[in-house]
């Protein structure tokens, strides 16, 4: 008994070894086809390749293995087991660094560049440290090469071979075309080199009119050590050239070349001319080319000109009347000549055809000629009336020609004297001629027409100048002056004085009575009255002479003549109102009738009364009218001693009755003559004859 109980600790040792057997079986289990240990470069890449080619997985926290050197354990799960297995990974780095040199770098002189310069990249999984791994030159004017190192935490490292060049000048400098040479120091890049700078003879001032790149020697001193570096001057022309277009007659046996056709053509380097329209050779005729200018740097500018082209050599001919002939301008006899300004000094492309071929030629039209003068006939002249030097010559010249007094006449002295005129051409061809002048003394003063004595109506502007009229029977009409001191204001009779004067100082005065009274009618009303008669006795188509027949006949048959009926002959309003209305009055009431429808067409008119007389103590008036044909008696007046028809009579017509139209004559126009054709008269006026 004693014996068995004494096993039982063995029996829990063999157990023991029995599961440790067991727990190691199943590890071998576990582990075959895993590679517990593995080597993993710096920030690689970690995953379970690394240990199996089974499925497996990484435990949590794996991620920050690849940045942590050293040893490390991680816990693996292969084919989905429940039971991680333990692994071992070494990280270590062992890569040198990877850099990208750059191609080469340029350093002005007396400045240094740094290594880390000299990369355009770098890379490596850990800090790298870059250093010269030699002396660097940055004094020597020139290519260099230098051995720089990139060298990482580890002590991995690499060598690169790097280029450089140091430079005292820049590379390379561009201008526009004719700008000023760049200075010396516009190519210095330090300024430690400014002193004792001097540039190749070859850099002249030429250069710059030529596009294209020069090289320059730059020879300078630094520090006592001369050194020469090189640079390239670029010349370029961006500025298009200008020019002007020519109008070019093209002579026989002349060139056709395009640059004939320009003028002022500029620009800062050397031109090409091309046509882009070019001249036809067969066309005699103006015609239009363009050319093309283009400059060292390709810009191009297009000129539009015109050309004519001659097959006659030029020929200069006379201004002429008459026109020439094709000898005249060096064709065959026969040729035909175009029309053109023979007469007028100019220059003209003349077209001639001969035997049906067509040419033209350069016609110069010159005027050497002096012009012809002649004197003429001059009939009777007065003093104070100047002529002009046209009006004393005829002149004779195939161009327009000035006519001057080479020296001013005394036009207000009467008798003879020499006068001199010059006459010069519009070429400035020269001529004089000489004439003698009389001039007669002028003595008669003119004559004042219609300065009657009127009334006029109290606050009423007065018409001094209505009806009055001044004739010189050298002058002609002459200017009137009034003078007068009427109160229209106040009623009463006032003093108003003409005056006119001819240009020798001959002077006729007149003096009349204004009489202001008090207006019993107004105008309007009296106007009225007229209108409204002549739209019953008119028509718009008929002319003057028409309307004062129908003037007569209306007021003859209108106005009854009554003597004694009229009492106020001052108030022609109020007459002519008493005879539209009534029907009935006197000759004054029918002489203001008669005025205040001529007033209504405008026809010149003047109002007459008849000079007292021992026999014709009575009073009378009437009008005489002027249409263009003189002066007529009109008076519309019927009376059983008065059965006369007076439409437009003479004077000899009124001398039937005498002293029925008896007037004063210094007062009032002088009356036709010839007696009034009144068909004649009204055909003229509808052909525009009369003014």
């Amino acid at each position: 008994m004693s014996k068995k109980q004494g096993r039982p600790w063995a029996k829990a040792i063999l157990i023991v070894l029995g599961v440790m057997a067991c727990l190691f079986g199943l590890v071998l289990l576990a582990y075959a086809g895993v590679q517990p240990v593995a080597a993993l470069e710096y920030s690689g890449d970690l995953s379970p390749a690394l240990f199996t080619e089974k499925a497996a997985t990484l435990a949590e926290g794996y991620e920050a293995v690849p940045r942590e050197k050293g040893r490390h354990v991680l816990f693996l799960q292969v084919e989905g087991r429940p039971v991680s297995l333990p692994v071992l990974v070494e990280v270590a780095d062992t890569t040198a660094p990877q850099a990208q040199p750059k191609e080469a770098l340029t350093v002005p002189l007396g400045e240094t560049l740094t290594p880390d310069r000299f990369f355009d990249s770098i890379r490596d999984n850990d800090r790298v440290q870059i250093y010269f791994g030699g002396a660097a030159d940055f004094v020597t004017v020139g290519e260099h090469t230098v051995p720089v190192v990139v060298e990482d935490e580890t002590g991995n490292r690499a060598e690169y071979t790097c280029r450089y060049r140091v430079r005292g000048v820049v590379d390379e400098l561009t201008m526009e075309a004719g700008a000023a040479l760049p200075e010396p120091d516009a190519y210095l890049i330090c300024d430690g080199a400014r002193t004792g700078a001097t540039l190749s003879s070859a850099y002249a001032e030429a250069l710059t009119h030529h596009v294209g790149t020069y090289e320059v020697v730059f020879r300078f001193s630094m520090g006592g050590l001369v050194q020469e570096d090189r640079a390239r001057l670029t010349v370029v022309d961006t500025v298009a050239p200008v020019g002007q277009g020519a109008s070019v007659v093209v002579l026989p046996g002349e060139s056709l070349a395009p640059e004939r056709f320009v003028t002022d053509a500029c620009d800062e380097t050397d031109l090409r001319f091309d046509f882009v329209l070019a001249p036809d050779e067969a066309c005699h005729d103006p015609q239009n080319l363009t050319v093309r200018l283009t400059d060292e740097g390709g810009n191009a500018t297009d000129i539009d000109s015109t050309a004519v082209i001659t097959t006659l050599p030029p020929v200069t001919l006379e201004a002429r009347r008459q026109p020439p002939a094709g000898p005249d301008l060096g064709a065959a006899e026969g040729a035909q000549v175009a029309a053109f300004d023979h007469a007028v000094p100019g220059t003209y492309l003349v077209k001639v055809w001969t035997e049906g071929q067509e040419g033209a030629a350069l016609v110069t039209v010159v005027d050497t000629t002096a012009p012809a003068l002649a004197p003429r006939e001059l009939g009777t002249r007065y003093a104070c009336h100047p002529l002009t030097p046209e009006e004393l010559f005829d002149v004779e010249d195939v161009s327009a020609t000035e006519l001057t007094f080479l020296s001013e006449p005394d036009w207000t002295q009467p008798g003879e004297q020499q006068i001199a005129v010059a006459a010069t051409d519009a070429s400035g061809n020269r001529a004089t001629g000489t004439t003698v002048l009389t001039l007669l003394a002028d003595t008669q003063p003119p004559q004042l027409f219609g300065a009657v004595d009127r009334h006029i109506y109290k606050d009423e502007s007065v018409a001094y100048l209505a009806g009055v009229h001044a004739e010189d029977d050298v002058d002609g009409a002459v200017e009137i002056t009034v003078d007068t001191a009427v109160d229209i204001h106040r009623e009463g009779a006032y003093q108003v004085t003409y005056r006119a004067a001819d240009l020798c100082g001959n002077e006729t005065t007149a003096t009349c009575t204004f009489t202001v009274i008090e207006p019993t009618v107004t105008e309007e009303e009296v106007r009225a009255l007229a209108r409204a008669a002549m739209e019953e006795i008119t028509t718009p188509d008929m002319v003057n002479a028409e309307k004062l027949k129908a003037i007569y006949w209306y007021v003859r048959k209108h106005v009854r003549y009554g003597n004694g009926i009229n009492k106020n002959y001052s108030d022609w309003r109020k007459a002519a109102y008493d005879g539209f209305v009534s029907g009935r009055g006197d000759c004054y009431n029918i002489w203001a009738v008669t005025k205040a429808l001529l007033d209504e067409t405008g026809i010149e008119y003047e109002s007459v009364e008849r000079v007292k007389s021992p026999r014709r103590r009575t009073r009378h008036y009437w009008v005489h009218v002027n249409l263009g044909t003189g002066w007529y008696v009109f008076d519309p007046t019927w009376t059983n001693l008065h059965k006369f028809d007076c439409f437009m009579w003479t004077e000899a017509q009124c001398n039937s009755c005498r002293q029925y139209w008896q007037f004063d004559k210094t007062k009032h126009h002088p009356l036709a003559t010839e007696r009034f054709n009144y068909d004649a008269v009204v055909q003229a006026e509808r052909s525009g004859q009369l003014p």
